[in-house]
């Protein structure tokens, strides 16, 4: 976990997806062949390919262990109906947990937008709506960050976290952990090396109690790519200006007042 890279740091620790090393690329044919009764053109493409061999650093055998499971995981929760926008959430989930494609950086990556300190889980839940939010996690996913990571043809998305108004009540909730637990498994195990980097804002007191939780279920990996930075709103917009445009950064954000 980074605290206030440079944009120099950045670009050199995180190449593009598609610059495929000749050591990854000489694993291609081999990992196509043992995967290959998956018959998933998507799922035994070269760049998922290169992303899960990458996700387990160059082991064949632990990277076709966590592609079988992953294509078993889009299977069995039918996610690909939420690609095309026709499994939408009830609107009172998709207001209240936004996730918002802002536009993209000045690589061409897109940037994603998510105030998970206004969402209000726990309430949503109390109101009934568990199984309604386990099954936006999917929307979020295919529909909204995927969505614009394919239109942006960059393999890769930039993800900007605001815990803006987060508070320990929203957080202190087993059923409220467990949705947001559920969504960084999935991520990580089925998205592998899409997240090119996340920056953290807003971040306060609770947020060693949310890393306490939650980072047994990050890998380092993914940890490492991750920039935090405190409610000093001119110092963390500075940065986040040097990487992405600051007309389209939202108004919660830009505005310093």
């Amino acid at each position: 976990m980074n605290f206030n890279s440079t944009k120099a740091d950045l670009v050199l620790k995180y190449p593009p997806i598609m610059d495929w090393t000749s050591e990854e690329v000489k694993f291609i044919p081999e990992f196509r062949k043992r995967v290959s009764d998956l018959n998933d053109e998507e799922m035994t493409s070269d760049e998922t390919l290169i992303r899960f061999f990458r996700a387990r650093d160059g082991d064949l055998d632990k990277a076709e262990t966590m592609l079988r499971k992953s294509a078993k995981w889009f299977w069995d929760n039918n996610v690909l109906s939420y690609r095309t926008g026709g499994r939408l959430p009830p609107s009172i989930l998709t207001d209240d947990f936004a996730v918002q494609v802002l536009g993209t950086d000045f690589e061409g990556y897109p940037v994603i937008y998510t105030p998970i300190g206004r969402w209000n889980i726990r309430d949503r839940i109390n109101d009934g709506y568990l199984e309604e939010i386990m099954q936006g996690r999917f929307y979020s996913l295919e529909g909204v960050i995927m969505k614009a990571v394919r239109d942006s043809g960059m393999g890769q998305f930039v993800c900007i976290l605001d815990l803006e108004e987060v508070s320990f009540y929203k957080v202190a909730h087993v059923e409220t952990i467990n949705v947001i637990k559920k969504f960084l498994q999935d991520l990580q195990d089925n998205y592998p090396e899409r997240v090119r980097s996340a920056h953290m804002v807003n971040a306060h007191w609770i947020l060693s109690y949310i890393l306490t939780l939650f980072k047994p279920y990050v890998s380092n990996k993914t940890l490492d790519k991750v920039i935090v930075y405190d409610g000093n709103k001119s110092k963390y917009l500075s940065h986040l200006k040097t990487h992405i445009p600051a007309e389209i950064l939202p108004v919660t954000l830009a505005n310093l007042k």
